[in-house]
């Protein structure tokens, strides 16, 4: 949501003009918002003062505040503001946009849990796990048994065409193709060579997945 925040009086701490956006975002009539003190709008009361220094330099873009409802609620916003000033050089108030991003944070917190639980089961799985580039099998990712089984330090390993690992490319290419011609998953045995030449027997469940 984005609204022009409170406008405060520099001198009274407290608000003198806001829109019926903002008013929405603190959950106030805006007639009740207008000479609430600022004070009242922070969710860490203390937060006003490095907010004011800052103002009193330069304009700010998209600084981050937490601010509080009427309801209690805590939102998070990012705040781009120009501070008034008057001739001796005084910041005497300030005007500007207040965007509530406490969705897009939760999103993000979100992604990024998801991300660090993937990661989790991919890194601690049983079964050796590689993510390939389609058309050339080159290592995009491989978890930890996938460097064991084939005895390659994972930054060796990513670049890697799994073609140059195949005792049969041609096989292992017609096999890798089935995947991508209606059938999105594939089970079959194949021979690769671990980075010793040693030869192993491997059983493939192959299929398409997003990645990146």
């Amino acid at each position: 949501r984005l609204g022009l925040s409170p406008i405060e009086d520099g001198v009274t701490g407290k608000v003198v003009e806001a829109n019926t956006a903002a008013a929405e975002l603190f959950g106030y009539s805006r007639e009740t918002l207008l000479g609430l003190p600022v004070k009242n709008l922070l969710a860490e009361p203390d937060s006003e003062q490095a907010f004011v220094r800052i103002l009193a330099k330069s304009a700010v873009v998209d600084y981050e505040l937490r601010l509080r409802t009427a309801q209690g609620d805590v939102r998070e916003c990012l705040v781009t503001a120009t501070g008034r000033i008057d001739a001796a050089g005084r910041l005497i108030g300030c005007r500007g946009l207040a965007r509530d991003v406490t969705e897009r944070n939760r999103m993000l917190t979100e992604l990024r849990n998801a991300e660090r639980d993937y990661r989790g089961l991919f890194e601690n799985a049983h079964d050796a796990i590689l993510v390939l580039e389609p058309e050339t099998e080159v290592v995009l990712d491989a978890n930890r048994q996938a460097c064991i089984l084939y005895d390659f330090p994972r930054e060796q390993f990513i670049g890697h065409s799994m073609l140059e690992l195949s005792v049969n490319p041609e096989k292992a290419q017609g096999l890798w193709n089935s995947t991508k011609s209606g059938d999105r998953f594939a089970t079959f045995e194949s021979q690769h060579l671990r980075r010793d030449g040693k030869v192993i027997d491997v059983e493939i469940n192959a299929g398409d997945a997003w990645w990146g």
